[in-house]
């Protein structure tokens, strides 16, 4: 009887002392949908799903943890090597649960059954928001600093990135230029950017008069552009061909004067440090 007493004693320390293992092994991080979420403190295998936190893992060398990635993540290009999970919205969850991770990095866009399967899976998952101003980069920087124990490089990076947005922001000094951002167009169906908007920000950040900066819904109709007409006009690369060729978007003046710039969907995609070379870009407009 003192024999099977002492065993269930020494039974009972061993689960108390594995469970203060895997407690002390762990560490609780509040995302930035406010979850707190319970992560282990060195995170090895991590799939990302948003464009702007996988550059992120350049930046602080630890492109080493990443396993995969969503199809949006593109950019830096060596990235491209990772194997594809799907998008927020078509997870390839065998693909995920084959992988094995410890974390998965998403925005407030991933859909509500894939944090379903994760949760049921038991893998942690990160919120990053896809916020409407470029300073809610600093938020996420300090977020991914506490996630991967690196506050010292987090905060490093948010220095030299408030100091490089210093040298070209013209937000208290506007150039004039009357300018509207090509979102979709054609088939009464345009849309466009307001200054509430990230690209609208960055825009602003740029020093242009957006034409749209007060339009709430961001649904710009054809009457409104041609009233408007607008000096310059930006759009990405894959819209830029069909626009400046299309009747009746050729009759503005931005396109006979060949005032229609490509701003890089690298750029403008997400909240990302790649939002620093749009604002270039939209500067460089003559």
């Amino acid at each position: 009887m003192i024999k099977q007493l002492k065993n269930i004693l020494f039974i009972n320390f061993v689960a108390m002392f594995l469970l203060a293992s895997c407690s002390d092994n762990q560490k609780e991080v509040t995302d930035m949908q406010n979850r707190k979420v319970k992560i282990e403190k060195h995170i090895d295998k991590v799939i990302c799903l948003q464009p702007g936190i996988a550059e992120i893992f350049y930046k602080f060398s630890l492109e080493d943890k990443l396993v995969g990635r969503s199809y949006f993540c593109t950019f830096p290009e060596q990235i491209q090597a990772l194997p594809e999970v799907g998008g927020v919205f078509s997870l390839d969850t065998n693909m995920i649960k084959d992988l094995n991770p410890d974390l998965v990095l998403a925005s407030d866009i991933l859909a509500w059954n894939h944090r379903r399967f994760l949760a049921r899976n038991n893998i942690p998952y990160i919120i990053f928001k896809d916020n409407k101003k470029f300073e809610d980069i600093y938020a996420a920087i300090t977020l991914f600093g506490q996630i991967f124990n690196e506050d010292e490089k987090a905060q490093k990076l948010i220095t030299k990135t408030k100091e490089h947005l210093a040298k070209i922001d013209r937000t208290n000094k506007p150039m004039g230029k009357r300018s509207y951002y090509v979102v979709r167009f054609g088939n009464n169906n345009d849309m466009t950017v307001n200054e509430n908007n990230l690209i609208g920000d960055l825009m602003k950040k740029a020093g242009l008069t957006n034409i749209a900066a007060k339009d709430e819904d961001m649904i710009y109709t054809w009457n409104d552009l041609k009233k408007q007409d607008p000096e310059y006009i930006f759009i990405n690369e894959k819209n830029y061909d069909n626009f400046v060729i299309s009747s009746p978007y050729r009759e503005l003046s931005a396109v006979k004067n060949k005032k229609v710039f490509v701003i890089p969907s690298a750029y403008t995609n997400s909240l990302s440090l790649e939002n620093l070379k749009a604002i270039e870009e939209f500067q460089k407009a003559k």
